[in-house]
């Protein structure tokens, strides 16, 4: 990762590196998830919450059996604009590498038509193939 020339990051997150204090904090959220519990953050505008989200994130993807997710849905405006926003954050993220190559050739060979003919001439086979747009 590249070293920041402010090391004062005050929007987004960056790494646990630039994340300040907040550690009670990340060890409560980190053990209200591994129990199930469900959580709230609540607090004013610009106060850290997404940080302390994704700090943990970072922390709980260490771990083989965790999947996160941040899903921002304060621009959604409907129940079906809100779905779009979930499904494109998880869909396709949870495949086993084996799932996300067959999805790969099946999308590959998807956009590809193959017609057969035989050469009136000589009687050969022939394989035409044509890009479908």
């Amino acid at each position: 990762m590249k070293e920041l020339e402010n090391p004062f990051v005050v929007y987004g997150y960056v790494s646990p590196t630039y994340f300040c204090d907040r550690e009670q904090e990340t060890k409560d959220l980190i053990t209200a998830l591994s129990n199930g519990r469900n959580v709230t953050l609540m607090s004013p505008r610009r106060m850290g919450k997404t940080g302390l989200i994704c700090n943990v994130f970072h922390q709980l993807q260490q771990r083989e059996d965790v999947a996160c997710f941040y899903i921002d849905i304060f621009s959604t405006k409907s129940l079906a604009s809100f779905v779009k926003v979930f499904a494109s954050a998880i869909v396709g993220k949870l495949d086993t590498p084996m799932q996300r190559a067959e999805g790969f050739i099946q999308r590959f060979f998807q956009g590809i038509r193959l017609s057969f003919s035989t050469d009136m001439l000589t009687g050969n086979p022939q394989v035409q193939s044509q890009r479908n747009k």
